[in-house]
């Protein structure tokens, strides 16, 4: 990756974390059940009416239906806008004064049994499952690795707005907010698998404003930065020792440079020898050195008085995390994480208390969605580099896409998720 590249990473993974899940960030002050008036339901299906160009379309093989919040929605409480339900047998018709929607109300959604019209410069659009949505004028990506300023590796994700004048947010298979009894408040959950619909559409036409406002009405408001995030950082994927670090901040301070933000990129922590060119893997399967919790002590004696020694300049300080390789036995905070992780649960992955047969200890595998393993990795491992000093973290997760213990779970989202609830707890 070229060095501006880590640059915009930097900024995209641990300030900009996708769209829905910035927005999703904010699902405590949000109510996911809707009003009962904006309610209509029609057999298996059932339509909740959130503006009068916006409507959820849920359809469920077992007539039961979703009102937990899921990762892009998270409040459907909105004043209930006006519209009008006509019913002729099995056939519902809504209007909005907007919009209206048809479902003839035999199965499961598709083009021959549901329909949503509305006006578009004057002429009558039409919308059905399973159109063309070329049009889309997309939303964001997972990540920015790699990306050249032109193209993205990772696919761009579709939006709410679009040159047709419609748009489809489908949750069907996204996973769910669930309320807990601990001060996370939410935790995730998966769907139950039974065969369901789940679409917010969005028919807007090109009134793009109103929809994305009204978007953060569903999806959750969308978290102000702090305002040392939006300055100058600087990145360099190097091997600095602390004196150079802190020398190249004063540097920039006598220069007059506005730089606001200091990443300390992954060889803060103990790394491989990477000079032969061969890198090998670890326990599981990631290359050796990528995942790390301990400072290099040759370069960082003394971490404190280094991240002290920045502050003093004004620079806030960000450290660089692979986090797939969970918690190995040769990292500081490995005895502190175990005792408290195996404190909270008895359902963990590895030998009984992380200790093989032969008598030595087991590394942790990484498992982030699990709420005792969460709760013990953001107390016992990043508290006690935040205490002293560490600002905020470099989530530079570019490794398997989805969690190996709830498939549906992407670990780009829920390690967001995870940060930035515990920065507000």
């Amino acid at each position: 990756m070229t060095r501006f590249s880590r640059i915009i990473a930097t900024l995209f993974c641990a300030i900009v974390p996708s769209v829905t899940g910035m927005m999703a960030q904010n699902a405590y002050d949000e109510d996911p059940v809707a009003a009962p008036e904006a309610v209509v339901a029609a057999g298996n299906a059932r339509f909740t009416v959130l503006t009068s160009r916006l409507v959820r379309m849920e359809w469920a093989e077992d007539g039961r239906f979703e009102d937990r919040a899921s990762f892009a929605i998270v409040n459907r409480r909105l004043p209930v806008p006006r519209f009008s339900v006509k019913r002729n047998g099995q056939k519902v018709t809504i209007r909005t004064d907007s919009l209206t929607i048809v479902y003839n109300g035999k199965g499961r959604f598709d083009e021959s049994n549901l329909s949503a019209t509305f006006v578009m410069g004057g002429k009558k659009r039409t919308w059905r499952p399973g159109m063309d949505d070329s049009a889309n004028l997309l939303g964001t990506t997972r990540t920015l690795d790699m990306c050249d300023g032109e193209r993205t590796v990772e696919p761009m994700e579709n939006g709410v707005v679009s040159r047709d004048g419609w748009a489809v947010v489908d949750e069907s298979t996204r996973p769910l907010f669930e309320k807990v009894d601990a001060d996370w408040k939410h935790w995730v959950a998966e769907r139950d698998g039974t065969d369901r619909l789940d679409w917010y559409l969005f028919a807007y036409g090109h009134d793009y404003m109103a929809a994305v406002k009204d978007y953060t009405k569903v999806a959750g408001r969308i978290p102000l930065p702090p305002k040392y995030s939006l300055g100058y950082w600087w990145c360099r994927y190097w091997l600095y020792s602390d004196f150079e670090f802190v020398d190249l901040g004063r540097q920039m301070r006598s220069r007059d440079i506005p730089v606001d933000v200091m990443v300390l990129d992954m060889d803060w922590h103990e790394t491989w020898d990477r000079s032969d060119g061969v890198v090998e893997v670890d326990d599981f399967g990631q290359g050796k050195g990528w995942t790390g919790y301990t400072w290099r002590k040759d370069l960082f004696p003394n971490p404190a008085n280094h991240l002290k020694d920045l502050h003093n300049l004004g620079l806030r300080t960000t450290l660089n995390l692979h986090p797939a390789s969970g918690i190995r036995p040769f990292e500081d905070p490995y005895d502190a994480f175990v005792e408290d992780y195996l404190s909270r649960t008895d359902d963990y992955d590895g030998p009984k208390d992380f200790i093989k047969e032969d008598g030595s200890k087991a590394s942790v595998p990484f498992r982030i969605d699990q709420m005792a393993w969460a709760e013990s990795y953001t107390r016992k491992v990043l508290r006690p580099f935040e205490e002293i000093g560490v600002d905020f973290w470099w989530l530079d997760w570019q490794q398997w896409r989805q969690s190996r213990y709830m498939p549906s779970v992407s670990n780009t989202f829920w390690l967001n998720y995870v940060f930035f609830t515990d920065m507000q707890r």
